[in-house]
């Protein structure tokens, strides 16, 4: 059987055919966003209005999300660990070209994670990795199976300022966060999926906070273990 877009089917009609495609309950408000459809151009389309991301997403492999991501200054996001992520897989040649056209940060630019392993190299990498390797292949497995990811841009705002935005320096703000149960694959896009645009300060802020924890854990692409092995640690 032929691979099919579910977003494509309708509800069946009587006997002479009648049916009805599914519609597009989307909705835009001046705090939440909620998407149905056309889920990977809407999120390409927001990370075109922003400067920066950090987020947490289990799969990372759609191509159109990818460059748009290429065209930010700084990104950050941790994907579960996958063997096929690993550098040294040939197959894997285009994506890994796609990742290496993101650029990656300098920890001490990020909250959370910046006053981890003082003394080493600060270097961040865009894309990391963390989780347990399901080398046995089942089903039921722990994962990294978030889908989230914060946007934001930089503002040269007062330190004393206090509008209602989540500021992660003086020129830093995080402006909204991406979530729902859409992966970034391509996958999904023919899936029936959803998609919350948030743009509360408190709520932006508690999901970058997550991320944080989550990136203190994290590991390069070019991992030897198969559980999480932090590659930092507090203090120096």
């Amino acid at each position: 059987m032929a691979a099919v877009n579910l977003n494509n089917e309708q509800v069946r009609g009587d006997s002479l055919g009648n049916g009805v495609l599914f519609r597009d309950y989307s909705i835009k408000t001046n705090e939440i966003d909620v998407h149905f459809r056309e889920l990977e151009m809407r999120l390409v389309e927001l990370i075109a209005d922003h400067s920066w991301a950090a987020g947490n997403v289990a799969w990372l492999t759609s191509l159109p999300i990818l460059d748009a991501l290429s065209r930010l200054s700084r990104v950050s996001i941790i994907v579960q660990k996958e063997d096929f992520l690993r550098p040294d897989k040939a197959s894997q040649h285009q994506l890994h070209k796609a990742y290496d056209k993101i650029r990656g940060s300098d920890r001490l630019e990020w909250p959370h994670i910046n006053e981890l392993s003082t003394s080493t190299d600060q270097t961040m990498q865009a894309i990391r990795c963390v989780g347990n390797l399901n080398t046995e292949k089942k089903p039921a497995h722990p994962r990294a199976h978030n889908k989230f990811l914060v946007l934001g841009k930089y503002v040269s705002l007062p330190e004393s300022d206090d509008d209602g935005v989540y500021k992660l320096g003086r020129d830093m703000v995080a402006c909204c966060v991406w979530t729902g149960s859409f992966n970034f694959t391509y996958n999904a896009t023919r899936s029936l999926e959803n998609a919350v645009v948030i743009r509360q300060s408190d709520v932006v802020g508690a999901y970058l906070a997550e991320w944080g924890q989550i990136a203190a854990i994290s590991e390069p692409l070019d991992w030897f273990q198969p559980w999480v092995q932090p590659e930092w640690r507090i203090g120096t």
